[in-house]
């Protein structure tokens, strides 16, 4: 799983179009109240 996120995170670093979609999802996922769900980017 780790290896997974870390490629993730990678990809994130690089694809901005992506990271910005990223973004928008968490944002979604914050405003409909779901506080058992958080998303970090490290």
């Amino acid at each position: 799983m780790s290896l997974g996120v870390m490629k993730i995170e990678n990809q994130l670093l690089r694809d901005m179009d992506l990271a910005g979609r990223v973004e928008i999802m968490e944002k979604n996922l914050r405003k409909r109240g779901k506080k058992k769900y958080f998303i970090t980017i490290a």
